[in-house]
């Protein structure tokens, strides 16, 4: 015990600093999971349902886009740490897609709703059908409800973000408003005649040199195959063949087609996603790097709301300004913030999924 001293004031003061973060940041841990495990166990009552035979999983398409001065990595580990645990607890199934780049979900948006009243014409007037032949099903092993199931247009969007949920709006309202005209593909014409094109000799001697190409010999391939197969299983290479000569079917007009009918949209769902950037965040970021459980509260409860299917009609009056309050904590300008453009005709057809109450938000409580 002689050899035995009391730290310094110093190093006192620097164990007790440390082991208080420490501290602080395990019990924020502890709620964080007593928090998630709670809406784990509300979202495993969807899990548990049974199905019937011809029915398919719940399955919903989460859309992320780079939030406001960072890149599409934060927008991936906030899915993955506040909106995954609740959606993999109910058994819901998803797809994650992912805008690199502004407008990106907007025109996905777009052109699958596009698509989708493609088909609804097709349908209506006996058209031929942009996609590739298959099998049909026979009447008896075909159920009633597995297009829909199926269809990726009639996926529930999840838009996580202010500017994820304003490139969804703005690109259902122009898929199911927009001209059905299909981009025209590149003729094959136009590609061989780039390919063969020859460039001119810049000297005389590999001028001369071009005017007498030096002779080659075909090298003599054995085969057992006899000679009037050979002749039909290889044809002349300056032949065309049959479908490079056959003329294409002249493109449909879809709009003269269209009656102006929106087919069914599908449910949207929103998540708030702020993401705290530049050095005058740096605080606020610290404060909630040990108190993160208010956030995982809020995103839980909306992400439980999504899993459950709790879903109401759309209301204009506020559901278009979800995530406005990202944009201040994103310190945007008025000349930085993605403007929304919606038909009114649209905005009547729409459905988006409860918001989550105090009281669901209590709901996950610990002891």
């Amino acid at each position: 015990m002689a050899g035995f001293k009391l730290p310094s004031p110093k190093t006192t003061a620097v164990v007790s600093v440390l082991g208080g973060l420490v501290g602080l940041k395990k019990y924020d841990n502890y709620k964080c999971d007593q928090i998630r495990d709670a809406f784990k166990r509300e979202a495993q009552v969807k899990a548990q349902e049974p199905l019937g035979p011809f029915d398919m999983p719940s399955k919903v398409v989460v859309y992320l886009t780079p939030p406001p001065g960072d890149g599409i990595h934060k927008s991936r580990i906030f899915f993955r740490e506040y909106v995954k645990p609740i959606f993999d607890a109910a058994a819901l199934d998803y797809d994650v897609v992912e805008g690199s780049e502004a407008g990106d979900v907007h025109s996905r948006v777009a052109e699958e709703l596009k698509q989708r009243r493609r088909e609804v014409i097709q349908s209506e007037n006996e058209l031929p059908s942009l996609s590739s032949p298959s099998v049909p099903a026979l009447p008896s092993q075909q159920p009633p409800n597995l297009a829909k199931q199926q269809n990726p247009a009639l996926f529930p969007k999840i838009a996580i973000g202010r500017n994820t949920w304003v490139e969804v709006l703005n690109g259902l309202s122009e898929g199911a408003t927009e001209s059905l005209k299909v981009a025209p593909e590149p003729t094959p014409e136009l590609i061989t005649d780039a390919t063969d094109a020859v460039v001119a000799p810049t000297t005389a001697s590999e001028a001369d040199n071009m005017t007498e190409p030096p002779a080659t010999t075909t090298p003599v391939v054995e085969s057992d195959t006899p000679a009037i197969f050979e002749s039909a299983a290889s044809p002349s290479p300056s032949t065309p063949s049959a479908d490079t000569t056959a003329l294409a079917p002249p493109p449909i007009d879809y709009d003269s087609m269209d009656r102006g009918v929106i087919p069914p949209l599908p449910t949207l769902g929103f998540i708030n996603f702020q993401n705290r950037v530049g050095w005058t965040s740096i605080p606020r970021r610290i404060f909630g790097f040990f108190h993160d459980a208010p956030q995982v509260q809020t995103i839980g409860a909306q992400a439980l709301c999504i899993a459950l299917e709790r879903q109401r009609p759309w209301n204009a009056a506020t559901d278009g300004d979800l995530g406005t309050e990202d944009n201040t904590v994103h310190q945007l300008s008025p000349d930085d913030v993605m403007p929304l453009v919606m038909e009114s005709r649209v905005l009547s057809l729409l459905s988006t999924y409860e918001r989550p109450t105090p009281n669901d938000k209590e709901a996950a409580t610990f002891d």
